[in-house]
């Protein structure tokens, strides 16, 4: 940041490998990829703490998995997949919950330079016939803008489309 301080963002991650056996001897194995609870600390230059904040989430796959996220000034954007389901928790935090790809809305979610974060629905499933991909999501620091690549939701004829955010 412009005063020396310094913003991480990090997602607890992992994968597990399931393996069955059926009726007949055969066996099969799959992996689920997790993508769980995000955490953002700021620092200031001389290394000290500022504040931490924790994003509650819990998914898994990949198509609209993970999160992206952007700078702007004194404030950080996530951008974020999930149902309408959001939970209302102690101490000021809220949960996201998951959701079908094709049945997701579009978040963002905001942390000011004090670690107070809000958070607005972008794009309802019902309105859009497309849903973004956030875990591949390109951030351009210099123009304030994060592009997020979709897919449109029928099974046939995946087209790709793209959604740029310009951040004042």
């Amino acid at each position: 940041m412009d005063n020396g301080d310094i913003i991480v963002n990090a997602e607890e991650f992992f994968i597990t490998t399931h393996t069955s056996m059926n009726g007949s001897g055969g066996m099969s194995t799959y992996t689920i990829y997790h993508f769980n609870d995000i955490m953002s600390v700021r620092l200031d230059k001389d290394g000290d703490l500022k504040w931490a904040r924790n994003i509650n989430k819990a998914q898994t796959g990949l198509t609209n998995s993970s999160y992206t996220s952007i700078p702007v000034d004194e404030t950080t954007y996530f951008f974020i997949n999930c149902s309408d389901n959001i939970k209302k928790l102690s101490a000021d935090r809220i949960a996201f919950k998951q959701t079908k790809a094709k049945k997701s809305n579009l978040y963002m979610i905001s942390i000011d330079k004090n670690g107070a974060f809000d958070f607005e629905k972008l794009i309802d499933d019902k309105d859009s016939k497309v849903y973004y991909k956030v875990n591949d999501g390109v951030v351009n620091l210099n123009d304030r803008t994060v592009i997020l690549p979709g897919k449109k939701k029928k099974y046939t004829n995946f087209k790709d489309q793209v959604l740029t955010f310009l951040t004042d």
